[in-house]
């Protein structure tokens, strides 16, 4: 199997779960597509990964303003170890924090204050605020585990996200 670009992944973000991209991209990642439940509800849509806590997800909600036909749109798509997916923006699995930050050209904008191998990115998808969250496997920042694109959450900044002032 060819591997799939995480970036072509990427530039789902914000389309409709009816899109005809997003579905041929969940069938083509193995991934059951979603479906509403009777309290116009979405599961995660997941894809096993290489041991049971890998893998990928994706999570669908209703974002005011920006759903075309009324149904929820892509708003995170989680990136794991899994050995038909690249990870998006030239990254790759095992890379250290100093090497991601080379690699998005800049440091990370903030850190999670509940999870301290966690380092999160602003930037701009599709004219809307996302964040881009690389997990390392402990604080040394020294291995990339996985990638989360979302919708960036200003709530969230001096909550749970710290400004990074390494």
């Amino acid at each position: 199997m060819e591997k799939i670009d995480g970036n072509e992944i990427v530039n789902l973000m914000f389309l409709s779960m009816t899109d005809d991209k997003v579905i041929e991209m969940v069938d083509r990642l193995g991934m059951e597509q979603p479906i509403l439940d009777e309290n116009y509800e979405i599961e995660e849509v997941t894809k096993a990964g290489l041991h049971d806590d890998t893998g990928m997800f994706f999570t669908f909600k209703e974002i005011d303003g920006l759903s075309q036909d009324g149904m929820p749109n892509l708003t995170i798509i989680s990136f794991d170890t899994d050995e038909n997916v690249t990870f998006p923006y030239n990254l790759e699995y095992g890379d250290s924090y100093k090497v991601c930050c080379e690699t998005l050209g800049r440091k990370a904008d903030y850190y999670d204050d509940w999870m301290d191998e966690n380092r999160i990115w602003r930037t701009k998808l599709k004219d809307i605020e996302c964040g881009i969250t690389l997990v390392f496997t402990d604080e040394t920042l020294e291995k990339l585990d996985g990638l989360i694109i979302h919708k960036f959450r200003e709530e969230h900044v001096g909550d749970s996200l710290i400004p990074n002032e390494e």
